[in-house]
């Protein structure tokens, strides 16, 4: 659709082109969402199609009561946060094409309020933190090779600035910024920020060469050779490195691989852990609030919060008052 959204010398309002103008506005309406929710929400839907293939019902339009059906079935191994993704993605598909979503009549949402009040709407246990501690171990584990040098940069980058593993990913070379005490690096677009405004995260220096995410970063760009383009990317075992960026898949894998190397159980962590563990980490070393907020950019001060009250729930406990 570039060039369908690309801008003309003529004036718009000079041609009357309304098969032009619906098919931007498609295009815009598509983009209205984030790739990874489109890509979710597809894989989603994809599932139910499936599923009402094979026991012979229409996806489109779908009778309430076969959508409550589908959703009963996921009941039995998904969490409500898993099943909310299905559920919407059968409403937006019926809304793409102007039709009513099944999943607002009565009969399905009976259905599904029994099932929230049933299994309840609190999230699973999330991974593992992996906190400062944590972190030093998985360093000191990592290969003597370029991809121990690239794993080490991303490691301590995604921990020192708790970003997603999206924005992480989506990091390129000419977003990083080297400065007098550190470097800022620029993150043109996040799960929160669709629109890409755009923030920046503060990188202070390390106390430790080798712990120390500006030097750490800096041997991966010198090691790899880059001079632009994405900041992270994939090495084949031959040592050759990759000229488009990592999948987001990836930094789940590099966690766990690490973390494995240290004893720990891989599955306890993942993508996720490096960010939760700057939250730990920070509350439990005093940082208040809003700093620990400026560099995770949380938009929920409740999610933010729950870390901090993990991080901090031996901190001043009337258990140890029990006198045991």
């Amino acid at each position: 659709m570039e060039s369908t959204l690309a801008k003309t010398s003529e004036s718009p309002l000079d041609v009357l082109d309304l098969g032009g103008l619906r098919d931007e506005a498609r295009e815009y309406a598509r983009r209205s969402k984030g790739s990874g929710t489109v890509a979710l929400y597809s894989r989603e839907w994809r599932k139910f199609v499936g599923w009402c293939s094979m026991g012979g019902f229409d996806a489109l339009p779908a009778d309430p009561e076969i959508v409550a059906l589908y959703v009963t079935a996921l009941s039995r191994t998904q969490s409500v946060a898993s099943m909310n993704v299905a559920v919407a993605a059968i409403s937006q598909a019926h809304q793409a094409v102007r039709l009513a979503s099944p999943t607002q009549t009565p009969a399905f949402r009976e259905v599904w309020r029994g099932i929230r009040r049933t299994i309840g709407v609190a999230p699973r246990e999330q991974k593992a933190p992996a906190t400062t501690e944590v972190v030093k171990a998985m360093l000191e584990e990592l290969p003597d090779s370029l991809i121990g040098v690239r794993d080490r940069a991303l490691i301590l980058v995604a921990f020192a600035t708790a970003m997603r593993r999206s924005e992480i990913v989506g990091l390129d070379f000419e977003d990083v910024r080297y400065v007098e005490r550190g470097m800022e690096i620029t993150v043109r677009r996040s799960k929160v920020d669709q629109e890409g405004v755009g923030h920046v995260v503060a990188v202070p220096y390390g106390n430790a060469e080798r712990t120390c995410p500006i030097r750490a970063l800096r041997a991966w760009i010198e090691a790899a050779g880059l001079i632009g383009g994405p900041l992270f990317r994939s090495v084949d075992r031959h040592g050759r490195v990759s000229d488009g960026r990592m999948d987001g898949g990836s930094v789940g894998r590099i966690v766990k691989r690490a973390v494995e190397r240290t004893g720990r159980d891989p599955q306890d962590f993942g993508a996720h852990s490096t960010r939760a563990g700057f939250i730990t980490s920070a509350a439990a070393n005093g940082a208040s609030e809003h700093s620990i907020a400026k560099t995770s950019n949380h938009r929920s001060v409740q999610v933010l919060r729950s870390y901090i009250r993990a991080a901090c729930r031996f901190d001043d406990n009337a258990g140890s008052k029990l006198g045991l």
